[in-house]
């Protein structure tokens, strides 16, 4: 039972952390209280890749692209793919909701086998919610694409 507790005591300060804590710097001037700030997600090490942006918004601030970087360390932390003997991609787009949810995720491109394309989708899925979506995505739902790239060991 000690050993339980001393775990559950690890672990609660990075639970209550990763919520929707703020940073000072994001906090100055903002007397609301009601933005909702992303904790960030370190990038895994790993040999494949995970890019993601906003389609049609090539022109992001540093808030969004934030977003997209922590989206994209997290999507690579749980994707798990499916070996292969050469590179290759999987590109799919989704919608994510002002809650964070993202729905309607499909391949809008592969080189890969149908069992790999699936992988990759299921990844994505499985890592909703992604956090609100900061104030400065003005429209929700936003569609994101997200490219997966395995690079095989060498």
């Amino acid at each position: 039972m000690k050993l339980k507790s001393l775990w559950l005591a690890l672990l609660l300060p990075v639970v209550v952390s990763c919520g929707g804590c703020k940073k000072a710097e994001d906090v100055k001037g903002d007397t609301s209280g009601a933005a909702d700030v992303q904790a960030d997600v370190p990038a895994p090490q790993s040999p494949h890749q995970v890019h993601v942006w906003v389609v049609g918004n090539p022109n992001m601030n540093r808030t969004q692209l934030k977003y997209t970087e922590n989206m994209a360390n997290k999507i690579l932390t749980a994707w798990r793919p499916v070996p292969a003997n050469r590179q290759y991609l999987v590109s799919c787009e989704f919608l994510v909701t002002r809650p964070g949810y993202c729905s309607n995720v499909h391949p809008v491109g592969a080189s890969a086998n149908q069992k790999s394309i699936e992988k990759a989708l299921d990844t994505v899925r499985m890592q909703a919610p992604f956090g609100p979506l900061p104030a400065e995505f003005k429209d929700a739902p936003v569609e994101f694409k997200v490219d997966l790239i395995y690079n095989p060991s060498k």
